[in-house]
Formats: C-alpha cells, structure tokens, sequence
C-alpha cells in the first residue's frame, strides 16, 4: 500500500482526502445507526495518521449528534468488545454474536475512549 500512496502526488491525495471526509460527513448524516468495527491500527500505517481518522469519525458524529447511536461488534470468541489495544474488533477476524451500544465516547488527547 505504501508503494501506491508514494506514486500518488501530495495535491491528489490532499484531495483524495478531503472527498472522502464529505462522503463519510453525508454518511453520518445520512445515518440511524453506526457501527464501529476497524480493528487494530494496520502495518505501515502510523498509529498518529490512523487516529487522526478516527478522531474526525468521532467529530462529525458529535456534530450530528449521533453519540447515542453508536455499536460496536459483539464476537462469539471474545468477552471484551475491544481488542487488546482498545480498539474495536473487525468483523473480519470473527464471528459476529450482537451489537452492543456505546454507552460512553470521548477524546482523550488524539485516542477515542470507548465505553
């Protein structure tokens, strides 16, 4: 991936991004639910960059005050809905049992607390 990202110039990926933070505005707006579910920060992405993201997702959904209507992934393998690095699980690496609401999110410095 990062091959592709250094073949793309700094304007089309400046622009690259700030289509895809409209397109996931609109979605949040657009939204009744939202589930979280992006597992743990990938290799060779810095953990910085990816909370960065993160962070956005977590202030358009304040600002469409969708707080209250946020889940996160329950599996059939773990007890906690959280990977090890407090981060939500991906549905890729499990077996989905339920949803289960939010009951608290916040910024503490450039990491979203989930409760």
């Amino acid at each position: 991936m990062s091959n592709l990202l250094s073949e793309i110039s700094d304007n089309e990926r400046e622009q690259s991004s700030k289509r895809n933070k409209t397109s996931i505005d609109e979605a949040i707006s657009n939204s009744n639910y939202i589930v979280f579910a992006w597992g743990n920060v990938p290799k060779g992405i810095a953990a910085a960059a990816h909370n960065g993201e993160v962070s956005f997702v977590y202030e358009c959904i304040k600002k469409n005050k969708m707080l209250k209507s946020v889940y996160i992934l329950k599996s059939k393998k773990h007890n906690n809905i959280l990977t090890v690095a407090k981060r939500p699980r991906h549905p890729g690496r499990m077996k989905i049992k339920k949803y289960v609401r939010c009951l608290n999110l916040s910024m503490k410095g450039s990491f979203l607390v989930i409760e």
